[in-house]
């Protein structure tokens, strides 16, 4: 909406899917540790596999 609300959560399933289509990379769900995203802007979330881990930044645009 007009305050950079979201008519839905952005989940980690979400997430996963915008990296595999943005890079080739493949990440589980389970591995992109976040609260589901309710507003536009940047968040950081993190991603863990195995003993590796690391942050991300997402920016959710509104769509035009």
């Amino acid at each position: 909406n007009e305050k950079g609300h979201l008519f839905k959560a952005v989940s980690a399933r979400d997430v996963a899917q915008a990296i595999k289509d943005t890079t080739g990379i493949t990440f589980d769900e389970r591995a992109i540790k976040m609260d589901p995203l309710k507003e536009c802007g940047t968040h950081t979330i993190r991603i863990t596999e195995g003993k590796l881990g690391g942050e991300c930044q997402v920016r959710i645009s509104p769509q035009k």
